[in-house]
């Protein structure tokens, strides 16, 4: 009889599933479509491990499909007397490939019947297992892919017809006063957008369409206070429109689209943006039986004004704004479609309904009383000031100090007016810290970010000391008045932070500074939000919203005007009950289904190392080694780290700039390789998951499909630089040391990029324009420069800072000819990493993070043919 060993090697991507019988065949269970006889030679046995006999045949073949078409060699290794030889094999055509075992010569060596009767088998039942959990595994996989599939569609639809009807509003000189969303809801040109960028009937209005073109407008009515407005398009149309929604149809946990222009942090005078929307998908985070929705839509500066849509494309809600979860923008809040209908009339009239303001009342500036205005009594000023103290209270939700704002209590049962920007969340605990020394427990009863004001209740019996509420309209400029707080540094020195609130003595300043607010003299500071600002009879006229001119600086101090609002807002503040309220980040159930349908992913994402700190993820494109990742992070040495803990120097081989793509070589064998997605870049709508080394993949949606993103301004921060006797000098290395570079006061710099600077003309022109004269390079990217320290030439690097320069964002951000954006919440120490898209495929390398609303992805052709172009070279 014949025997032969048969070994498939393909790397460390075992089935575990097979046992140890198959091991070393690939896993591709859960992966793409379903192959025939996964994991396992066709005929009537399965591959075998080495150690293993199978007998003879005269023929083995089988189709197998491996993770992609090229770099996905296999190792067959066949036994022939004792003597093992072995053959590569690499796929025949996209991925697949046939395996032959030819005749084996007979050995000498016969095994005994029965061992060969059980081996054959333990074989074939574990081959009979494999392939049943695999098909299970396969079918959950399939079905899940054909959900994402179908989820797909909806959002593509669904942006397809928001994108159009998407505008950005600009006003004032040169555009530079304001910048803000909004939604064409009519073919005649109406335009919905927020109420708390846009505050004047009549203000001119430059509209800019997705489809490039350029139109006028104006204000018809905006309502601070409810956050909508309406704007009307000059020209007769059609506009392309989007329909109105209904946000009551809504449930908790559904998929919605956030659509806007943020801006891009690009420096220079005027802010900078698409052309078209950006596509941001959330869910549906609190049922909308409040006055606004809350979503996991990323939004930011710019997108205020903007639409929120369900996945048919109507229109359902307004931007009003977002705030922060762990520095990510999450719980984005929208005015609900209802408020802008039920108030349609009142807005396109030019009224403001809902407001107790007067928005088109002058200014009344002026620090001075008038001259017939008696000046209020120092008894009067002290009683106000005492009743004021009383009722000031120090809310505190956590451990340290720091954690709290300041309030007043305005009920004899415990009511307390406060800030919104604290941002508690409904029914939370906290304790309540009075002026006299007591502590008493309290909780959060409601909140309104529109208008910044809060309510809260302290849940011990009283009586407690009050203040009754004043009316902040009744003031005039030069009217005494007093502000309370509890700051977390006092400028006095008492302390601790809770004994007593500090007391601040001014005048009023400005009535209508914007509807709803009043400006007052003095300084605040952190902790301050929330306090109360108090009339010469003690009633609270103001609850502190923020600093003009900064904080610790004596300037205007910023209101909400407390009686007015709190009153308005009391029916729904004071009655909040709890409701369902899901994570303010994330896609819920989506995400589930994403993940179920990407599978087990092979481990193709390692870490960059500069040192022992991870500068960027990297991915493997070729099991012999081969690396792509982000360039313009990487050190002068440079180290990666694999999943399974195993550290490689690697060699960079070269470098594709308008990419920012490098290609390191390790000193590795048998890793997994990429399987490159074959159809053209995702379009928008579709989803996608950025793979991290550890940790669950980061899914979002591609906001925006393949566009080149413009070179961004940069610097050298070198300092002072001058002219000298020895060469262009550095004078002064301040800058340079506060931004971690290496160059010193009295080097002279010789060259830039390799061209000769032999005066401070030359450098000047360089460094302002860093692309003339040298190989291109752009804001963010590493400088080679070389200078002269003492009589030693030194080769250094330095990097070209962007103009706006954000810790929390990739300083290479820009300048790619080939990119799309996804929306999934990434680090910029992320970049460099696989993006994959529903079939598990390789989708692209995410290059560069323009902050949490979006990130840049280089598509999978542009990358591959990087891959092939830097190895050939």
């Amino acid at each position: 009889m014949n025997f032969c060993v048969l070994e498939i090697n393909a790397g460390n991507r075992a089935d575990a599933s097979v046992g140890n019988a198959l091991r070393g065949v690939p896993r591709i269970a859960n992966r793409r479509r379903p192959a025939p006889h996964r994991g396992a030679l066709a005929g009537p046995l399965a591959a075998s491990s080495v150690g293993h006999s199978v007998p003879k045949v005269t023929r083995m073949a089988s189709q197998m499909r491996t993770r992609g078409s090229t770099g996905g060699l296999f190792s067959v290794g066949l036994m022939r007397d004792n003597r093992v030889s072995r053959q590569r094999l690499a796929p025949a055509r996209r991925g697949w490939f046939t395996a032959a075992a030819s005749d084996c010569k007979e050995s000498e060596e016969r095994p005994p019947v029965l061992l060969l009767v059980a081996l054959v088998a333990m074989l074939s039942f574990a081959c009979i297992g494999a392939s049943a959990a695999d098909t299970k595994s396969d079918e959950i996989a399939s079905v899940a892919r054909v959900e994402i599939g179908e989820i797909e569609h909806k959002i593509a639809s669904a942006a397809d017809i928001a994108s159009r009807s998407t505008v950005r509003i600009a006003w004032g000189k040169d555009e530079r006063e304001g910048g803000a969303s909004g939604v064409i809801v009519n073919a005649e040109g109406y335009i919905a957008t927020s109420g708390k960028e846009l505050l004047n009937a009549g203000t001119p209005v430059v509209i800019y369409l997705s489809d490039g073109r350029r139109a006028t407008g104006a204000v018809l009515g905006a309502s601070w206070e409810l956050g909508v407005g309406l704007i009307k398009l000059d020209g007769q149309g059609p506009w392309p429109c989007a329909s109105l929604g209904d946000s009551e149809e809504m449930q908790t946990g559904v998929l919605c689209l956030a659509l806007g222009y943020p801006s891009l942090h690009r420096g220079g005078n005027l802010p900078r943006y698409e052309q078209r929307p950006l596509i941001r998908l959330g869910q549906l985070v609190c049922a909308p039986h409040v006055p606004w929705m809350l979503t996991s839509c990323r939004l930011a500066p710019g997108d205020t004004g903007g639409g929120l849509f369900d996945l048919k494309g109507r229109l359902v809600g307004i931007h009003i704004s977002h705030r922060l979860v762990d520095g990510a923008p999450a719980e984005a809040k929208h005015a609900r479609i209802e408020t802008l209908k039920r108030n349609w009339d009142a807005l396109a009239a030019g009224k403001l309904p809902g407001s107790h303001f007067d928005a088109t009342a002058s200014n009344r500036s002026g620090a001075a009383a008038p001259a017939d205005q008696p000046a209020e009594s120092n008894d009067q000023l002290r009683r106000a000031t005492e009743k004021a103290g009383n009722a000031s209270v120090g809310l505190q939700w956590g451990p340290a100090e720091r954690d709290g704002c300041s309030g007043t209590i305005i009920t004899s049962d415990g009511y307390i007016a406060t800030c919104e920007h604290h941002q508690r969340p409904f029914g939370e605990t906290l304790t309540v810290h009075l002026s006299d020394g007591r502590s008493v427990a309290g909780k959060v009863l409601g909140s309104d970010p529109v208008v910044d004001v809060g309510l809260m209740k302290i849940t011990e019996v009283g009586p407690w000391p009050h203040v009754p509420l004043g009316k902040s309209v009744e003031m005039k400029p030069g009217d005494a008045c007093v502000s309370l707080g509890f700051p977390v540094h006092r400028p006095d020195g008492k302390g601790p932070r809770w004994r007593e609130p500090l007391y601040r003595a001014g005048r009023i300043l400005n009535i209508s500074l914007a509807p709803g607010s009043i400006a007052a003299s003095g300084t605040m500071y952190g902790g301050d939000s929330g306090g109360g600002l108090f009339d010469a009879d003690g009633r609270l006229i103001g609850i502190h919203h923020g600093q003009l001119g900064g904080q610790n600086r004596d300037s205007e101090m910023v209101w909400r005007a407390g009686g007015e609002l709190i009153e308005n807002r009391w029916a729904f503040l004071a009655a909040r009950e709890p409701h369902e309220i899901l994570p303010p980040v994330g896609l819920g159930r989506t995400a589930e289904i994403f993940l179920r349908a990407i599978g087990d992913q092979p481990p193709i994402t390692v870490e960059v190392l500069n040192g022992e700190k991870r500068c960027s993820f990297g991915t493997v494109v070729d099991g012999g080694g081969w690396v792509l990742t982000k360039a313009s992070e990487l050190g002068d040495t440079v180290q990666c780290r694999l999943a399974d803990g195993r550290r490689f120097s690697a060699d960079v081989r070269g470098v594709v700039r308008e990419h920012d793509l490098a290609l390191l070589k390790l000193n590795a064998d048998g890793l997994p390789s990429v399987a490159w997605a074959f159809d053209a870049s995702p379009a928008a709508g579709a989803l996608v998951a950025a793979i991290r080394l550890h940790g669950s993949p980061a899914i979002g949606v591609v906001s925006q499909s393949v566009h080149a993103v413009p070179r961004e301004t940069g610097w050298l921060f070198i300092g002072g630089v001058r002219d000298s006797v020895n060469g262009v000098e550095v004078a002064d290395d301040s800058d340079a040391v506060k931004n971690g570079e290496t160059i010193r006061k009295g080097d002279v710099i010789v060259s830039l990029e390799g061209q000769p600077i032999p005066d401070f003309k030359t450098y000047l022109a360089l460094t302002e324009k860093p692309d003339v004269g040298v190989a291109p390079v752009f804001a963010g990217d590493p400088l080679r420069i070389k200078v002269r320290r003492e009589n030693e030439l030194l080769d250094l690097r330095m990097r070209v800072r962007p103009e706006v320069n954000m810790p929390d964002r990739s300083l290479r951000r820009s300048g790619f000819p080939n990119v799309f954006s996804t929306d999934a919440h990434v680090s910029r120490d992320d970049c460099g990493g696989p993006v994959v898209n529903r079939r598990g495929d390789v989708a692209g390398i995410l290059i560069a993070q323009d902050g949490n609303e979006r990130s840049y992805v280089v598509p999978a052709s542009v990358a591959r043919d990087a891959f092939e172009r830097l190895r050939a070279n």
